[in-house]
């Protein structure tokens, strides 16, 4: 489970947030948003396993007003040719014991 400080875009959540084992594999299972978009929850279609798991976030999932992790909603994209590209997605890590 997720919770986050602000109501999320309903779609974003169901697309922009996948589970993955330590292979990098996709886990499989039903995402369920509550409490006004502010709460992810995913149960996997197998139960969990132990080892090592990833959350994957895509950097472009936006709250209500359009914010999401790589800029506020009015900050002006600039973007600048010796700058690195930022990444696409931040990985959030997690263990079953």
């Amino acid at each position: 489970m997720m919770e986050f400080q602000e109501p999320m875009d309903f779609a974003m959540l169901h697309n922009g947030i996948n589970v993955l084992d330590n292979a990098g594999n996709l886990i499989y299972g039903k995402v369920q948003i509550s409490d006004q978009e502010y709460i992810w929850q995913f149960t996997p279609k197998t139960p969990w396993q132990s080892g090592k798991y990833t959350i994957r976030v895509r950097m472009d999932i936006e709250d209500l007003a359009g914010n999401n992790l790589s800029r506020a909603f009015d900050e002006q994209y600039q973007e600048h040719p010796n700058q690195a590209k930022e990444k696409d997605f931040i990985d959030l890590t997690f263990t079953i014991r």
